[in-house]
């Protein structure tokens, strides 16, 4: 009988400690406070990663959930299908920088330059864009659901197939310069994404 109750505690025990694994992995953060360039996967959720240098990193795939990213150099980084949800890149420099198929739903781009980056297919919904520079950038099919425009610079900016956007955000675009605004996409021939 002491065996079993013994054999149960250890396998609660373990059960436990599972559960509480940590939301960054602490030698990916090491990594990229070292100034690693290829931090593909890597588990950064949370991270205090203000200022930081990421020009042209490799950040497919990465989990920034919740991580503030505010201040960094992130040009000709590649988040593609990375998770940055609820991620602060307030001020940050992100002319040009890869999000296909990123998950950015409630990320603060406010004042952000993200000049010809690349949106293909990205979710941000609820994302705050005021105040930042998106002239140029490609919005290809994102899903723009509840995001905050205002200030914003859209100048050449592609919203061809995007949705979400309110109609009274349509208008704002289409008033500043953007394209495509309110256009569906052509059917989507680059699955190899």
């Amino acid at each position: 009988m002491k065996k079993n109750w013994l054999l149960g505690l250890i396998l609660l025990l373990l059960i436990v400690s599972l559960m509480s694994v940590p939301r960054e992995k602490p030698d990916d953060v090491e990594k990229a406070l070292s100034g690693e360039k290829n931090l593909r996967k890597a588990r950064l959720a949370g991270a205090d990663l203000r200022g930081l240098d990421f020009y042209r990193a490799k950040l497919k795939k990465a989990d920034f959930s919740g991580a503030d990213l505010s201040g960094a150099n992130l040009v000709s980084a590649d988040f593609h299908r990375a998770i940055l949800r609820g991620v602060n890149f307030e001020g940050a420099e992100l002319a040009p920088t890869y999000f296909a198929r990123a998950d950015l739903s409630g990320a603060n781009m406010r004042g952000a330059n993200a000049e010809g980056a690349y949106f293909y297919k990205a979710n941000l919904t609820g994302a705050d864009l005021s105040d930042s520079n998106l002239n140029e950038a490609d919005f290809w099919q994102t899903d723009l659901s509840n995001v905050s425009l205002e200030n914003t610079s859209v100048t050449g900016a592609d919203f061809n197939g995007a949705f979400g956007l309110s109609e009274q955000q349509k208008e704002y675009l289409t008033r500043n310069g953007a394209i495509n605004v309110g256009q569906p996409a052509p059917e989507d021939t680059a699955e190899w994404w």
